[in-house]
């Protein structure tokens, strides 16, 4: 496995075993689902930034 892969798959590990990061992700997908997210590319012109 490349050093890339692995370090990666600790990151996600980590990540998953953080406490509410599960709700969270959960109910990201709900407000997306909803419609109500708002997509990188109207957040960044919200914001200024470039594409």
């Amino acid at each position: 496995m490349a050093k890339e892969d692995l370090d990666s798959l600790h990151e996600t590990i980590f990540r998953l075993s953080q406490p509410d990061v599960r709700r969270d992700i959960d109910a990201a997908r709900d407000e997306a689902e909803r419609g109500d997210a708002v997509s990188g590319p109207d957040l960044r012109g919200e914001f200024g930034l470039a594409e």
